[in-house]
């Protein structure tokens, strides 16, 4: 009985453990910072002449087979640790997706790692200021944006209404590469 406690206790505290590192972001995010913190990011990219999509590869860990399949097959960039397929294309809706990108009511404050299997951007949105890349990653089942200005990263939570936005519409059209899930 007492091994079999002991047993129940171990695999306890080992999803306890699986859980909390599933959910956590892959790269160091930094400190959470306010909304307008994001202020200087969003203004260039309202200003970019030009907006790219990098199209994000099947999710490390709840399609890990689906996404090793793809690296080995296709070909790839990191950003900020996460892997997208090359090349870049231009965004097919680049008003729409400044004025969400670069609205501050799209945004808040960042809460913490989700459930949801750990934060995988689907989409990155790249511009340069000058010879500065900025890009945006965005997680759709975190609900999270992370701003990069090719140093410091931002995150932060995107409000419901703007996300759904972004998943059905704006950034769906830009769906090319990424097989769909296996279930």
């Amino acid at each position: 009985m007492k091994n079999w406690t002991r047993l129940l206790r171990l695999a306890g505290v080992l999803l306890v453990g699986y859980l909390f590192a599933s959910c956590a972001h892959t790269v160091p995010i930094g400190k959470v910072v306010a909304v307008r913190d994001g202020d200087e990011m969003r203004k260039g990219l309202r200003a970019a002449d030009e907006l790219m999509v990098y199209e994000g590869l099947p999710h490390q860990t709840k399609e890990k087979e689906l996404m090793e399949s793809e690296l080995a097959k296709s070909k790839t960039i990191r950003i900020h640790g996460y892997p997208f397929y090359l090349p870049p294309v231009a965004a097919k809706k680049q008003a729409e997706l400044k004025k969400i990108l670069g609205d501050p009511r799209t945004y808040k404050k960042y809460t913490g790692p989700k459930t949801c299997g750990g934060f995988h951007p689907d989409y990155a949105v790249f511009w340069k200021e000058g010879e500065v890349p900025k890009h945006i990653l965005i997680c759709f089942g975190c609900g999270e944006a992370l701003f990069s200005d090719g140093g410091k990263l931002m995150p932060f939570d995107i409000r419901h209404s703007q996300l759904y936005k972004l998943r059905d519409d704006i950034l769906a059209v830009q769906h090319l590469k990424r097989p769909l899930p296996q279930h």
